[in-house]
Order: C-alpha cells, then sequence, then structure tokens
C-alpha cells in the first residue's frame, strides 16, 4: 500500500508530502463543506545547507491557505497545493508565534483546525551490525487536530496517526480521523486523476450505511394514502373544504373555492389538447394563479415546467424547448415564448371559456408513476439540466 501511494504521488506529479497536505485539504473541505481551507504544516525552519548543518530548535509550522473548488479535478488540487506549499516555505523563517502577534491573535485560538506534520526519516538506522528501531512516542501538545505521517521509504513503511484534541472533540477520537485521512488519500489516488474531487467520500461502510439508510428511512406510504400529488389536495378538500387554502395579491380561496378553479383549469387545458405526460410551462408569478395553475396541470393529467418570469429570454426560451412543454400558461405583460403555444389567463376569452367549465374533476386516469413536474438546475456549471419527478415522489414528500 506505501509502494501504490508513493507511485501514485509521483504519477500526480508530487511527493508524499504534497500528496499528505492536499488529502489533508480534501479533508477539511469535505467534513465541513468550507472552500476557504487553512492548514497547518510543520517545517523545519532552515533552508540552506549552512542552517542544516547548524545545532538547535529551528522548527516551525506554517499556515498553508488553499481555495478549493469542488468542480477542480484530483489532478488540479495536487498540482495546486504542491504550488502553494511550494510558496508558502519561503516564508518558513516566519516564527508562527510571530504571525499570532502581527494577526494580534490573542486568544490562542490556532489559525487552523488541522495539521499535517510530513516527516521523512531514512529507517532503519544501522550501528554497525545492529538495527536500531525507532518509535516517536510524542510530537508535542495536541491543540486542534492533527496528522502525522511518517515517510520511511528505507523500511518499506508509511504511516499515518492522528492526534485529537478531547477538550475540542470528546466525540472524536484518533482512530476516525486517521481512517478518515487515510481514505482522503485513496480518494486522490485510487480514482482517474481527472475525476472531480466532489465525489469523494470519507466515510467508511458503515458510516454510509448510517447516513443513508439509519437516518433516512424511506417514508411508507399508507395503505389508503393517495398515489397523485393532487389526491392529497383532494383528501384536504373533502376534510375541510370552507378552510382557507391560499392567500395572495388580496385574494383567498378556501379549499372548495381553490378546488373548483383548478378543476376549470384542467377542463380548459383539456380542451386545449394537454393530457397524460403533457408538460406545461407556467410563466407566472407566485401567486393563486399560480397554485390553481399547478393543480389545474395536475387534474389534466399532465406535469408543470415552473418558469421564472424574471430569467433571461433565452434561458426561458431554452427551458421551454428542452422540456418538450406544448404549451406556456402565463398572463399579460410577463412576455411571451416565440414559436411556442401561449394561454393568457387574463384574456377575456379564455377567462370566458373556463368559467364556463365544469366545477367537478375530469376523469383522468394519473399513476404514481406518472410525471408531476420537471424544474431545471441553475446552469452556473454549464447548461441547465432538467430533472423530472413522479407523483410517487411528491406524495412521498408531502404525504
Amino acid at each position: 500500500a506505501a509502494a501504490d501511494l508513493r507511485a501514485s504521488a509521483a504519477g500526480l506529479g508530487t511527493s508524499v508530502g504534497g500528496l499528505a497536505v492536499a488529502a489533508g485539504a480534501l479533508y477539511l473541505h469535505r467534513l465541513t463543506g468550507e472552500r476557504d481551507i487553512v492548514l497547518g504544516v510543520p517545517t523545519l525552519g532552515r533552508e540552506s545547507a549552512r542552517e542544516f548543518a547548524t545545532l538547535g530548535m529551528a522548527a516551525n509550522v506554517l499556515p498553508v491557505r488553499l481555495r478549493i473548488d469542488p468542480g477542480e479535478s484530483r489532478r488540479e488540487l495536487v498540482a495546486r497545493t504542491s504550488r502553494t506549499v511550494r510558496a508558502a516555505m519561503r516564508h518558513q523563517r516566519y516564527r508562527y508565534e510571530d504571525v499570532l502577534r502581527d494577526l494580534n491573535a490573542v486568544d490562542g485560538a490556532p489559525l487552523f483546525p488541522l495539521s499535517v506534520n510530513v516527516m521523512s526519516f531514512d529507517y532503519p538506522v544501522r550501528f554497525g551490525d545492529c538495527t536500531a528501531i525507532a518509535r516517536t512516542l510524542c510530537s508535542g501538545p495536541t491543540h486542534d487536530l492533527r496528522v502525522n505521517v511518517y515517510d520511511r521509504p528505507g523500511a518499506g513503511e508509511l504511516t499515518v496517526e492522528a492526534e485529537v484534541n478531547g477538550d475540542l472533540y470528546p466525540e472524536t477520537d484518533a482512530p476516525t480521523l486517521a481512517g478518515r485521512f487515510v481514505r482522503a488519500l485513496r480518494a486522490l489516488t485510487d480514482a482517474a486523476p481527472d475525476e472531480p474531487i466532489s465525489t469523494s467520500s470519507l466515510l467508511d461502510a458503515g458510516e454510509q450505511r448510517r447516513v443513508l439508510i439509519d437516518w433516512n428511512p424511506p417514508a411508507a406510504s399508507a395503505p389508503d394514502q393517495p398515489a397523485t400529488a393532487h389526491g392529497l389536495f383532494e383528501e384536504w378538500v373533502q376534510r375541510t373544504p370552507d378552510a382557507v387554502a391560499v392567500v395572495g395579491d388580496g385574494v383567498q380561496l378556501s379549499y372548495a373555492e381553490l378546488d373548483a378553479r383548478a378543476n376549470q383549469v384542467a377542463w380548459y387545458l383539456r380542451s386545449v389538447g394537454v393530457g397524460p405526460e403533457s408538460v406545461v410551462a407556467l410563466l407566472l408569478d407566485r401567486g393563486v394563479d399560480f397554485v390553481a395553475a399547478v393543480l389545474g396541470v395536475w387534474k389534466a393529467g399532465a406535469a408543470y415546467l415552473p418558469v421564472d418570469p424574471r430569467y433571461p429570454a433565452d434561458r426561458i426560451a431554452f427551458m421551454v424547448a428542452d422540456s418538450g412543454a406544448s404549451l406556456v400558461v402565463t398572463v399579460s405583460g410577463l412576455g411571451t415564448v416565440p414559436g411556442a403555444a401561449t394561454v393568457l389567463l387574463d384574456d377575456p376569452g379564455v377567462q370566458e371559456r373556463m368559467a364556463g367549465c365544469a366545477a367537478t374533476a375530469p376523469s383522468t386516469e394519473v399513476s404514481g408513476d406518472g410525471l408531476a413536474y420537471v424544474i431545471y438546475t441553475s446552469g452556473s456549471t454549464g447548461v441547465p439540466k432538467g430533472v423530472g419527478l413522479t407523483h410517487a415522489g411528491v406524495v412521498n414528500l408531502a404525504g
């Protein structure tokens, strides 16, 4: 395993030390979600051959600051870490206690939660025919968290030890920290170099099960629970028809009134060709019209696509085209989508036809596997991507 890590480090263009510091940065990022990471990196505090030959303690700790991008690759993180550490080493004679004084950090709190100390010693040490085996008993007081990496190429070993300040982390033991740090090392070396670091996991199998299953059990549907999202709403219509269901823009509707309006919307949508598995884009502000339109789309058997009127016109056009929306429902003044069939809810002709529709729900077969809505990602990392959710998914979330 030690040989594999050394070979992987070389393949990534760094040393075991550079790989260890990158693993420390990945560990803090994945554990906390922070992107601005500060690590402590102990150094010898000696830069020249003359200084190395001078007796005396000169060791120092450098605060090394790294900016983490979750989308960057493992290769990019390791390369940037190596460059940052090399640049920081030019300041290794700047004493850590002087850094604290110059920052006026007088409360004694460390500048970093984790230090990564890489020690490369040429073990074993020989005295003639005798071989000395060295064991480090302590590397000094642990103010926060510390990982010591002993790189012993002569002995073919690579040892990782962790130290934890129990006063600060009473529930974190050293073996847990050491295990997660080793998994961070493995995450950098076992996966493809160009794979994003956002896919890295520091959890072992037991921890993954605890997070994904033990702490997140699937909601079990009751035998008599509706299979559709609008079925949940209709249950409340039956229970509390006169209770207030929605308030907005000076309008207040009870459950029965909202149900009647949604049914009329559904009948109208059916009359213009909307049916099961259709997608209807709702280019509307939040309010009563939007809520009634969502329910009406569901009762017509279709799925809705929420579209924020404040989106740029090209983004709106892309979402409507990419989702395959057969219709855009909006009101005057919110814009139109070129080439898309559009219904204006405030058009007098549309209002007259809708008012003549039945206030009872149309008979439409919709299953739990039917599409309920399509929503798009922000597109901050490229082209926005549409994600669909079924009625069963909505019921599981809200039921």
